[in-house]
C-alpha cells in the first residue's frame, strides 16, 4: 500500500483521491489517498503539513490553492520541470529527499493536445499569473503560442512572470485593466487561471462582452465545471477544454511520479471515467 495526499484549502469536493485509488486498482496497488484540508487545521503552515506527511510515511503529496507559491522553498531536487519555471505542485518523498514535479505544466500540455489535436494556441490571453497560471504559461510556450498576454490583478506578478518567460525565449507581454477588453477580443485563446469561478469564489474573471470570437478557451477550475467563464466561452462558439481535462491528465502524471509506473494515458483515463460512471 502507498499513502498519498492532497494539501489545500476547501478541497472536500475534489475527486483526486478517487482518481488515484482507481489508478492504483488498475495497476494492482492499494492507494490510501487522504485530503489534508487546511480548513480543518488552519494554524499549520505548509512546511508543518509536509513534514507531518513525511513522518507518517506518505510517498508524496499534491499541493493546491492556496499553498502553491510556497512549495518551491521545500523542494530539494527538481524533477522533469523547466529550470526557470520554478513552480511545483507535486512532492515525492524518498530517503529524506523531496523531489518537486509540476503536473499542472505537463498535464496542461497533454490535455491541450488530447482536446484540440493539431490546433496551435496562437495569441493567448492568460488571466492569472501565479500558481497554475505560471505553469500554463510555460506549457503554452512549449506548445508554440505566438504570443502570451498576461493579466493579473497584481500587476507585479504579471510583470515578474513576463520577465521569466521572455528570458526563456517565449514571446509575451503584460496587459492592464485599460486594454484587457481589447486584447481579449483579439485573442485566439483565453485561459482562466484565477480562482474566480470556484465554489468559494463565484463569478467570472473577464467581462462576458469581451469574450467574442476566440478559437478556444480553457478554465483551470473543474469544481464546478460549468463556470460562468466556460458558459460564456461555449456561447461564443469557441472550442473549450475544461479544468476536468487538466485534472485527469495531471492526475495520471502525478500517479506516474509517485509510483514509477508508466501508464497508457488514454486507457487510464477511460478506466477511471468508467468506474466513476458506474458509481454515480
Amino acid at each position: 500500500m502507498i499513502q498519498l495526499g492532497l494539501i489545500g484549502k476547501g478541497i472536500q469536493r475534489t475527486q483526486v483521491h478517487q482518481l488515484h485509488q482507481a489508478l492504483g486498482e488498475l495497476c494492482g496497488i492499494t492507494v490510501n489517498y487522504q485530503l489534508l484540508d487546511a480548513d480543518q487545521e488552519p494554524q499549520l503552515s505548509l512546511e508543518q503539513r509536509v513534514q507531518r506527511a513525511i513522518a507518517e510515511g506518505y510517498r508524496g503529496v499534491n499541493v493546491t490553492h492556496p499553498f502553491k507559491a510556497e512549495v518551491s522553498a521545500m523542494v530539494k531536487q527538481r524533477g522533469a520541470v523547466p529550470e526557470t519555471l520554478g513552480s511545483y505542485n507535486t512532492l515525492i518523498f524518498t530517503d529524506g529527499n523531496i523531489r518537486g514535479e509540476n503536473t499542472d505544466y505537463s498535464g496542461f500540455k497533454a490535455g491541450f493536445q488530447r482536446t484540440f489535436g493539431p490546433l496551435e494556441p496562437g495569441r493567448v490571453l492568460l488571466l492569472g499569473s501565479g500558481g497554475v497560471g505560471r505553469s500554463i504559461a510555460f506549457a503554452l510556450g512549449e506548445l508554440s503560442a505566438r504570443e502570451i498576454f498576461l493579466y493579473d490583478t497584481r500587476p507585479e506578478t504579471a510583470l515578474a512572470l513576463a520577465g521569466v518567460l521572455q528570458a526563456a525565449g517565449y514571446p509575451c507581454a503584460t496587459v492592464t485593466g485599460d486594454n484587457l477588453t481589447e486584447v481579449a477580443t483579439q485573442a485566439d485563446g483565453i485561459v482562466n487561471a484565477t480562482p474566480i469561478g470556484m465554489y468559494q469564489y463565484p463569478g467570472i474573471p473577464l467581462a462576458k462582452t469581451a469574450i467574442q470570437a476566440p478559437s478556444w478557451g480553457f478554465d483551470a477550475i473543474y469544481t464546478p465545471m460549468n463556470t460562468e467563464f466556460m458558459i460564456a466561452m461555449d456561447a461564443s462558439g469557441a472550442q473549450t477544454m475544461s479544468g476536468y481535462e487538466l485534472f485527469l491528465n495531471q492526475g495520471v502524471n502525478a500517479f506516474e511520479h509517485f509510483t514509477g509506473i508508466s501508464l497508457d494515458r488514454d486507457a487510464a483515463i477511460q478506466f477511471y471515467l468508467q468506474k466513476r460512471s458506474q458509481s454515480c
